[in-house]
């Protein structure tokens, strides 16, 4: 998303309906052998990733999410012509 406010819109949208978008899955990695590291003593780095793979939303609530973000935009694009 290009715009700081309508990605906020997402996360607040994902808060009012309990998405939790804050899950991450990372572990180590025995840098010597690619197995996971499991307290050898091998060189570490960090595999996984971060985020979740979220469902599609409903379109009904992606419609409204939506909405909201359009909301949200021009409330921003109105307080910027006042700075």
């Amino acid at each position: 998303m290009e715009y700081s406010i309508e990605q906020y819109s997402w996360v607040r949208f994902a808060k009012d309906h309990a998405i939790d978008v804050t899950q991450d899955d990372h572990y180590a990695i025995n840098m010597d052998t690619g197995e996971r590291w499991d307290e050898d003593y091998g060189p570490i780095e960090v595999g996984g990733y971060g985020g979740i793979i979220l469902q599609a939303l409903p379109l009904e609530l992606e419609a409204k999410v939506q909405a909201r973000t359009q909301v949200m935009l021009e409330l921003s694009k109105k307080l910027q012509k006042l700075i």
